[in-house]
């Protein structure tokens, strides 16, 4: 019996060529997309699985409160917040703390490197998260002062070919060389997991080189995470958190602040609070390519459908002259759906081409590395073979179940010729797919207008020709600014210079905050979370950032005073700028005057709100030089800051890079997701596309008679193209009736996540029914062309 139906199968596809070429090529289309997508969507719900206790652990993070109104958020947490918690509650067994060193200057013999990604960390951080050792005893490690793990990558980076196992790196700590014994080497840390680091120190050497206090709540600069006893305990531990903040409250230790749990494998997608160790994912996001990609393979499953029930009427006699002669309907049914599943092993050995030769473009669309493909992996295979199997039943099913079902004198007399079942369901099927075809394109057209505005949007600074340098690791090195300074400006090619402790573009994290700041003598307090950073004179005009009332620091300038931007005057409930100047606020137990507001700047990309900032004073070269070019010529620009940097900082390595350039790395995430999002659109258009020429060439077909008499009755290629065409285009319409009110609510509440966001036109709507009407008139177009374009004699013939 399989024989039979393998014979059949082989000499049906055979002699409909046409349309088993565009079943196995919409359908392999469809499954690698699909394939493909949640490969990236495993990839990014994967974070955190190489830790075996990943379930177990929770991250600490404060809420910080003003009134019962939440003002603000932070990842990092008090010192001694991890083992009070560990103390009280019970279903906290062991915590661990981490701390984010600036960026650190370290050295072994000539090699002089910055690194930005170095840690302090317990030797409990071992215990609960699983690194990977290559050298080392992980239960004996990080248990003293001045010790050192780093990745392999970084002990290349210095030591190349030698084990570094015992040898010394030193690391600059102002003027003070401080020297890390490596007891340790980790493997890389891969892509998927939130935290990275190149180089971890023990946490003790902390206290050894800055005399933390163990006890201080004055200070929320750690990463906490605590491990419970059970996967299961998180909503235990929850409730018991909030009892803990109670009780904290009433000691007055946190009075304005609760301490909030987050699971760990819920951090990447989920968790999006100021002073993150990087930027986050988005799970609105991924769970919309999710979807998309499932939408696409619906999208190849109706064409096969409508190809099959389409060609349903040609196969009816057969199928009558079968029941005469005995076929049980069950057996009908197994035919049709062999057939189905024959043609899904062809596309899914065509799928597996495709992904196999797209895998290379997919990673750098993606930005998933090899090692965390989902291809490689039982999981990939069975999803592989589960969606060929649903695809086989969705697709098989229905065709088989109506052809199998109708009465042999029925389908003998060509009574089913003039059933308008199967039309009925085939032209839903069509405005389905036009309908999910519409809504792909004007969410990529909505997306794509928003990354437009949001990366066009005014600044309010110009971060143009702009090269931003690292300070060097040591304090003695650092006097040497002025005289580098000075020669600097000497060139012609070197227009200014400042100096700052961030710049626009560097992570929230690279300032500090304050709460509490309020206005001197104010009678209502608040408990805001302010941003604060120090600038040199020259910052403010360099950087373009206009002065709306008061002044700019003088030369040397001496005092407590402040420049403040707009966004801060509103939670001190201040009018004007103009209002603002001469006050003063209390923070740090001093008070400082307002000499200035700035107009607000995007410090951060134009995707989130402005944040309140407070600038005070400095002329030490502690943080960043901006040194802005006055050349078109970048490369001689550049040659020039070396020279001088070799100059006066010799000992020291040079770490640059171009303001505008570093800024615009806010955007990759986004333009990944749009690149993949137009990308799945296209190939949605190329799907509805190959099942309109399947069904506009079956049309023609079953049409050739009345093409042919309607030409002998003298109507012109014009008229037979406009009326073969017109059902299409209707069902578009209705589609796009359908479609659009949806479309519409939908891009209005993605658009309401960001605080900027352009705004909705006619176009962005009208667009995808023009596209949508090319892509359909130039699928049928040539088919029933070809068609009217036949000999009249010749179509009279046709039976």
């Amino acid at each position: 019996m399989i024989k039979h139906y393998l014979l059949t199968t082989l000499r049906i596809l055979v002699r409909h060529r046409l349309y088993s070429i565009l079943n196995i090529v919409g359908l392999a289309t469809g499954l690698a997309a699909c394939l493909l997508i949640l490969q990236y969507v495993r990839f990014e719900r994967s974070y955190e699985e190489m830790h075996q206790n990943a379930d177990r652990i929770a991250r600490i993070t404060l809420d910080y409160y003003d009134g019962e109104t939440m003002t603000d958020q932070d990842a990092e947490t008090y010192r001694p917040l991890g083992p009070a918690i560990v103390n009280e509650i019970p279903e906290a067994v062991d915590f661990c703390r981490l701390h984010h060193f600036d960026v650190r200057e370290f050295t072994y013999g000539d090699k002089i490197y910055q690194e930005e990604r170095v840690y302090m960390g317990t030797a409990s951080t071992l215990n609960m998260f699983s690194y990977r050792f290559l050298e080392g005893d992980p239960q004996s490690v990080l248990q003293n002062p001045f010790e050192l793990l780093v990745t392999q990558s970084m002990a290349q980076k210095y030591f190349g070919a030698e084990d570094p196992m015992g040898k010394v790196l030193t690391m600059y700590y102002g003027d003070e060389k401080v020297e890390l014994n490596i007891v340790g080497i980790l493997a890389d840390l891969p892509k998927n997991t939130h935290l990275k680091f190149d180089c971890l120190i023990s946490y003790k050497t902390g206290f050894a080189i800055e005399d933390w206090e163990e006890e201080t709540w004055n200070s929320n600069n750690d990463y906490t995470y605590v491990l419970l006893r059970s996967k299961d305990d998180h909503a235990s531990f929850s409730e018991k958190l909030y009892a803990f903040n109670q009780r904290l409250h009433k000691k007055e230790i946190m009075e304005d602040e609760f301490a909030i749990a987050q699971p760990l494998k819920d951090l990447h997608l989920y968790s999006h609070k100021p002073f993150e160790p990087e930027v986050n994912g988005d799970s609105q996001s991924v769970t919309f390519l999710q979807i998309i990609a499932f939408f696409i393979l619906f999208m190849a499953v109706v064409n096969y459908i409508n190809l099959a029930t389409a060609r349903a009427l040609d196969r009816a006699k057969e199928v009558g002259i079968r029941k005469t002669i005995g076929s049980q309907r069950s057996q009908l049914i197994k035919q049709f759906l062999f057939e189905t599943a024959l043609i899904h092993v062809f596309a899914g050995g065509f799928c597996l081409s495709i992904i196999q030769l797209s895998q290379p473009a997919f990673e750098s669309l993606t930005g998933i590395p090899s090692t965390g493909l989902f291809i490689t992996t039982p999981q990939f295979w069975m999803l592989f073979l589960g969606l060929i199997g649903l695809s086989t039943l969705l697709a098989g099913l229905y065709p088989a179940w109506v052809l199998s079902g109708y009465k042999p004198i029925f389908m003998l007399k060509g009574n089913f010729l003039h059933s308008n079942q199967g039309k009925m369901i085939r032209q839903g099927l069509v405005v389905a797919q036009f309908s999910l075809s519409l809504l792909l394109i004007t969410g990529a057209l909505v997306v794509r207008s928003q990354f437009i505005f949001i990366k066009n949007k005014s600044l309010g600074t110009n971060i143009e020709q702009t090269l931003v340098l690292r300070a060097p690791g040591q304090d003695s090195a650092r006097n040497q600014y002025n005289a580098f300074k000075n020669t600097l400006l000497q060139s012609p090619l070197v227009q200014s210079a400042s100096l700052s402790t961030i710049v626009p573009g560097n992570a929230v994290h690279d300032m500090s905050t304050t709460t509490g700041i309020n206005l001197h003598g104010a009678d209502q307090r608040i408990n805001i979370a302010f941003n604060l950073f120090w600038i040199d004179e020259y910052f403010l005009p360099q950087m373009e950032i206009p002065l709306l009332a008061g002044e700019n620091f003088s030369p040397n300038s001496q005092g407590e005073k402040v420049i403040v931007n707009e966004k801060s005057l509103t939670f001190w409930n201040l009018d004007s700028p103009e209002e603002a100047v001469g006050k003063k606020i209390d923070y740090w137990g001093r008070s400082w005057t307002i000499i200035g507001v700035v107009k607000n700047y995007h410090h951060r990309s134009a995707k989130e709100p402005f944040i309140p900032m407070i600038m005070m004073y400095t002329n030490g070269f502690w943080g960043f030089a901006s040194v802005k070019s006055a050349t078109p010529d970048t490369r001689a620009f550049v040659q020039a800051v070396q020279k001088s940097w070799k100059t006066y900082f010799a000992s020291s390595s040079l770490s640059f890079y171009f303001l505008d350039e570093n800024y615009q790395k806010q955007y990759n995430n986004d333009t990944r997701f749009l690149r993949v999002f137009s990308l799945l659109t296209g190939l949605a258009i190329l799907i509805a596309a190959l099942g309109l020429i399947g069904l506009a060439s079956y049309m023609a077909l079953k049409r050739t008679k009345e093409i042919g008499i309607r030409k002998v009755l003298g109507a012109t290629v014009q008229n037979i193209l406009l009326l073969l065409s017109k059902d299409f285009f209707q069902l578009l319409l209705v589609a796009g009736i359908l479609t659009l009110p949806i479309a519409y609510l939908g891009v209005s509440y993605w658009l309401n996540r960001f605080p900027f966001r352009t705004e909705l036109s006619g176009n962005m709507f009208l667009i995808p029914i023009l596209i949508l009407l090319m892509v359909a008139g130039l699928a049928i177009a040539y088919q029933i062309l070809r068609a009217a374009k036949v000999n009249p004699i010749e179509s009279l013939k046709y039976e």
